[in-house]
């Protein structure tokens, strides 16, 4: 009778486990899931490089050349060379050269690029963008354009990286994942509450 009971009693805590470590594991796999945005895939007049991170502009290059977009548009944050460097890739990415497009100004940040595309979508007659960006930044990235570009009735398209490090369900795997979560979740409330 007591081999029973333990045996039920050890049973339920292995079922109990379980149940916390597969909880556990949706919790996560959730977090970075509602962090990442990729909205269908259709034409659009421009897609737009953000600054900051590997892979975006050979992905923007990409759907250049495959016809999603007509040109490809380039903002400046301020860092020396890098705006310059960014466009000069394009052109080796076979962009051609009246197609890259600089977005007005130099931004400190995903508002001022947004703010800074705004400008260029009001002299271009921009009717549709793509927006490419690492796949942890695309929810925020969204709110932003919606609200930045959108607003004036421009059609707003993001998409992540193909291939990025950042996966919903590995991230927290990593340093740099946890990191880039939690960075993301405050700045979204930041934005959400404060619209910075």
């Amino acid at each position: 009778m007591r081999d029973n009971n333990r045996r039920s009693g050890c049973l339920k805590g292995i079922l109990i486990l379980a149940v916390v470590l597969a909880g556990g594991f949706f919790a996560l796999w959730g977090a970075g899931g509602l962090l990442i945005i990729a909205d269908p895939l259709t034409n659009a007049d421009a897609v737009v490089v953000l600054s900051g991170g590997e892979g975006r502009l050979a992905y923007a290059a990409d759907l250049y050349r495959k016809g999603y977009a007509g040109a490809v548009v380039i903002t400046d944050t301020g860092l020396a060379g890098i705006r310059s460097a960014d466009e000069r890739e394009a052109w080796r990415q076979d962009v051609d050269e009246e197609d890259v497009w600089l977005a007005p100004g130099h931004a400190s940040n995903t508002i001022g690029e947004a703010q800074a595309v705004r400008k260029l979508a009001q002299e271009k007659n921009i009717e549709s963008l793509i927006i490419v960006t690492d796949g942890f930044h695309t929810q925020r990235t969204r709110l932003i354009f919606l609200r930045e570009v959108g607003s004036m009735g421009v059609k707003i398209i993001v998409r992540p990286v193909p291939g990025h490090w950042y996966q919903s369900t590995t991230w927290w795997l990593s340093l740099a994942g946890w990191r880039e979560t939690f960075s993301e979740y405050a700045k979204i409330a930041l934005y959400i509450f404060s619209g910075q």
